[in-house]
């Protein structure tokens, strides 16, 4: 708060004044999805057996299954503390270095481990193991790529000035070096949405359910 509003953290609340309050409610929504996304981090490790002597053999399991050790409490305690506090990139570049390290075969196999781990834990029989486990491990994946999302977006003033002044400007140019001249990044029609227009006499679309390539003409 102090780096984006020049703010005293030790600030009482009755000195703020309107304005000042306003920018503290745009940075916190700023900041949400990288909360919000953390927090559903800290879920799903929470959802494992945890870290004691009655979960020893789970971990066992999965460091023997995974053929990584990112995952391993002692490796990732740090950043599971520091997530706690509201900083969760460390441990998302963890899940993200444990995931790259897994063969296909080794994610299966973790997969099983980690869904027979939920079906206990969770009284889920009907389900497949493997199935659970391999939703468990997407939804890290997906979680943790949020993270790091909200943690690289630029909430400063000037990034969403370029944002918007690159979106708002009168656009006139062709989409590729090779395709037609395309109207997908010219100006808004202020009369209305734009109307799809024909490609130029000298192109051709390509086959019907193709993907969208254009060809010349001879």
């Amino acid at each position: 708060m102090d780096h984006q509003l020049d703010l005293d953290p030790h600030l009482e609340a009755a000195q703020l004044d309107v304005e000042r309050v306003a920018g503290i409610a745009v940075v916190a929504a700023a900041h949400s999805d990288g909360c919000a996304a953390t927090g559903h981090l800290l879920g799903l490790l929470a959802a494992l057996p945890a870290p004691t002597k009655a979960g020893e053999r789970f971990w066992s399991d999965l460091w023997r299954s995974s053929d990584t050790a990112y995952l391993l409490p002692v490796n990732i305690r740090a950043s599971v503390l520091r997530s706690l506090a509201g900083e969760g990139t460390a441990l998302a570049r963890q899940v993200f270095s444990a995931v790259d390290e897994m063969t296909p075969p080794q994610r299966v196999a973790a997969g099983e481990v980690i869904g027979q781990a939920l079906v206990e834990s969770d009284h889920l029989a009907d389900l497949k193991s493997q199935v659970i486990g391999e939703l468990w491990l997407r939804d890290l994946e997906l979680t943790a790529w949020r993270v790091l999302h909200a943690d690289r977006r630029s909430d400063h003033p000037a990034g969403r000035k370029a944002f918007l002044d690159a979106w708002t400007s009168n656009w006139e140019r062709p989409c590729t070096d090779q395709g037609p001249r395309s109207h997908c990044c010219a100006a808004p029609d202020p009369a209305g949405p734009a109307r799809e227009q024909a490609p130029s006499s000298r192109w051709v679309a390509g086959p019907a359910g193709a993907a969208a390539t254009w060809t010349r003409r001879a």
